[in-house]
């Protein structure tokens, strides 16, 4: 009688290639605060009023990544327009009701510009940290009164500031990947109150953002 052993190697499962270009759509769930503080010019220094800011939008973009070294680490750079409108409206009025108003305001389309570092930590799975500056097409309106004088006014431009984001990414084959993300915005800006000629103070804007996304790559 004779026992026979066979040995068997086993190999390794293969690293998926996540370099070269590729297009990427996301659906996601959007939330962010708008809040204005009003600093006199006498010291006097207070909190408007902070809104929060729901909303739903998808962002489409392209990218181009590219291995760094021998190992399983990728850097990348990549652009995205982000659609969907976040929006609410506040009324407020401080110092004894001398400055009052009912505020609408808006953050329409982001367009971002960053960087990406990521790691291929496992066969089919990859994950990302990304950074950039971004631009946010903003409107605000209003009606109101200050010290005595009825006000209405309305503005579009653009606020600018930075983003961060996480996410991870898994292989399905063919060149497609699904994800998840998380990303964040900040823009800040400064308007000074002018009546009769002379200034009363500014006016410091801030605008935050959040973004939970589902993503989907295809690598060309």
């Amino acid at each position: 009688m004779c026992v026979c052993f066979v040995a068997t190697r086993v190999f390794p499962a293969e690293m998926s290639k996540w370099q070269g270009f590729y297009a990427e759509g996301r659906l996601a769930t959007l939330s962010g605060e708008h809040a204005l503080s009003f600093s006199g010019n006498r010291g006097f220094e207070t909190d408007v009023y902070a809104m929060s800011l729901p909303g739903q939008g998808g962002v489409l973009g392209f990218g181009y990544r590219y291995k760094i070294g021998e190992g399983n680490l990728y850097g990348g750079i990549q652009t995205m327009a982000h659609f969907g409108t976040l929006s609410n409206t506040e009324e407020w009025s401080f110092l004894k009701d001398s400055l009052g108003a009912e505020v609408s305001f808006s953050s329409k389309t982001v367009y971002t510009i960053g960087v990406e570092l990521g790691y291929a930590f496992a066969p089919k799975w990859y994950g990302y940290v990304q950074g950039g500056i971004a631009g946010a097409q903003v409107s605000l309106a209003g009606s109101g009164h200050a010290f005595g004088l009825q006000v209405s006014d309305s503005a579009d431009g653009w606020a600018f500031g930075t983003f961060a984001a996480i996410g991870v990414k898994y292989d399905l084959g063919n060149n497609w990947a699904l994800g998840g993300m998380y990303q964040e915005f900040t823009f800040s800006g400064s308007s000074d109150l002018v009546i009769r000629g002379k200034s009363r103070g500014s006016f410091d804007a801030s605008l935050e953002e959040s973004q939970v996304a589902l993503t989907l790559e295809y690598r060309f």
